[in-house]
């Protein structure tokens, strides 16, 4: 079972990330954590634009999953959303 991470997990996760804080938002569990609602999230769930989907990709060796999401690490999930608005 995979270890649950807190806000400073999270946010040190983020950092490492090689991701443009505007090609990505962060969903669900982790979004929560962040905003200081839950204490722990399992993975880091994000939204990425179709930029931000491309630079994963560049960068990691994403494995598709069901319904649109991809898996990024072994922490991070990914969906894409589209053009930013």
């Amino acid at each position: 079972m995979k270890k649950r991470m807190n806000k400073t997990e999270l946010l040190e996760l983020l950092s490492l990330s090689k991701l443009n804080v505007e090609e990505f938002w962060i969903l669900s569990s982790s979004a929560l954590v962040l905003r200081n609602i839950y204490s722990d999230a399992g993975d880091l769930d994000i939204a990425v634009t179709d930029l931000g989907l491309e630079e994963l990709k560049k960068n990691y060796p994403l494995k598709p999953k069901e319904n649109g999401w991809y898996k990024v690490t072994e922490n991070i999930e990914c969906v894409c959303d589209g053009k930013k608005i």
